[in-house]
């Protein structure tokens, strides 16, 4: 497991930098949130952060744990943002 691949992802996050954060992504890349629902397209995922981003643009993480196995990486943490900038859902 690359950690330097993983706090690189983590450093784009944090700079908003969706390029990056896309260069960083395997082809096969695979989001799973904290509900369970996955996301295993790399484009979608450009398309998610960049809306995330919109929505939330002092949006921030920080990871407290990390553990691996293998080639599989999980990571836990905080994110921290204020009042989304435009509402969720528009009447």
């Amino acid at each position: 497991m690359d950690m330097k691949i993983f706090y690189e992802f983590v450093n784009a996050i944090n700079a908003q930098d969706v390029e990056k954060i896309y260069s960083l992504m395997a082809d096969d890349h695979e989001f799973i949130d904290a509900h369970g629902n996955e996301i295993k397209d790399k484009d979608k995922m450009k398309a998610g952060w960049t809306g995330y981003f919109q929505w939330f643009p002092d949006y921030k993480i920080e990871i407290t744990d990390i553990l691996t196995s293998d080639d599989t990486l999980a990571a836990f943490g905080f994110i921290f943002t204020a009042t989304p900038k435009k509402p969720l859902f528009e009447k």
